[in-house]
């Protein structure tokens, strides 16, 4: 159990650097499965959001696309293999800000707006660091 909340723990560490426009996506540890939980939870997130704002249809197709979207960013030149530390470094840093988004921007367009500006900005600047 103290292995679980050391992880946690510096999980919230690395999306806090990823927040602040400081991490780099190389430090994310190499892992299918955390991979895998991070995108459930990342995909989860952006559901709750898109539900609270605009209704069960449009929640459903988004999501896939935003999925779809960090798939292609995740891999070199659209082939299988997927860099799954990059993926992972992505789903964590948006987990926060769709959370916070669910809470507070629903129905906020210039809110909604900001927050996609934010993440479209530290995603590149993610990418860009090694």
């Amino acid at each position: 159990m103290n292995e679980l909340g050391q992880l946690i723990g510096e999980l919230a560490t690395l999306s806090w650097r990823y927040n602040t426009f400081r991490g780099r996506w190389a430090e994310m540890p190499d892992s299918t499965g955390l991979c895998i939980v991070l995108g459930i939870l990342s995909f989860t997130s952006s559901v709750l959001v898109i539900w609270v704002e605009y209704g069960g249809a449009v929640a459903m197709a988004i999501p896939v696309v935003w999925l779809s979207a960090i798939w292609l960013f995740a891999t070199d030149g659209f082939s299988v293999r997927v860099n799954k530390r990059l993926a992972s470094a992505v789903f964590l840093l948006s987990i926060p800000a769709m959370l916070i988004l669910a809470m507070v921007g629903s129905g906020q367009q210039l809110i909604e707006v900001l927050v996609g500006m934010y993440l479209s900005a530290t995603i590149l600047t993610l990418r860009t660091r090694e």
